[in-house]
């Protein structure tokens, strides 16, 4: 599927096809678009690179499904993997839905988001009645059509959960949230 990246003064190798440049980018392609401060493109290996200062909305095949924003410091995709690489930080938002982390691994299936694992992450959900915070040493996000469907977290997982009634609090080695 076509990425389309606009950009300036943009160098050319013409022995390798790598393009890159130190400024401002934009992008789309097809379940998306974002921006970024320096990118550079290997034609070879098939792996954009974008170097600072990310930040990216992906869409969903639902239209009507809130989309997923992404911030990171350094991102790497790897077409022939079909995986991101977000390090050293990454920041994720959707709907009520957001979560901070260290390096992550986005997992694609035929262009849509399927899995993210991330290192010492931490999230929050508010929803109307609750609010949840949960965090974990190694977290996994599960996906099906773009819709967050299961949530572990591994090592050190610890989940909070507040209403108007109470709080609950669960530490644990291991946690699963559907």
């Amino acid at each position: 599927k076509l990425l389309s990246i606009h950009s300036s003064g943009i160098h050319f190798l013409t022995k390798t096809g790598k393009a890159l440049t130190d400024r401002a980018v934009s992008f789309s392609f097809d379940r998306g678009e974002g921006v970024a401060v320096g990118a550079e493109y290997d034609p070879q290996t098939r792996e954009l690179h974008l170097m600072s200062q990310i930040h990216l909305t992906w869409r969903g095949s639902n239209p009507k499904a809130p989309p997923m924003n992404i911030e990171a410091g350094d991102v790497r995709y790897r077409e022939s993997e079909s995986k991101v690489y977000l390090s050293p930080w990454t920041k994720m938002t959707r709907d009520t839905l957001s979560m901070q982390g260290g390096a992550s691994v986005v997992s694609l299936d035929q262009g849509a988001i399927s899995q993210v694992e991330s290192e010492n992450a931490k999230g929050t959900e508010k929803q109307a009645a609750r609010t949840l915070d949960f965090a974990a040493d190694h977290m996994v996000m599960n996906f099906d059509d773009g819709q967050v469907n299961r949530i572990s977290g591994q090592q050190n997982a610890r989940l909070v959960s507040r209403t108007a009634n109470g709080e609950t609090r669960v530490t644990t080695d291991h946690i699963d949230m559907d």
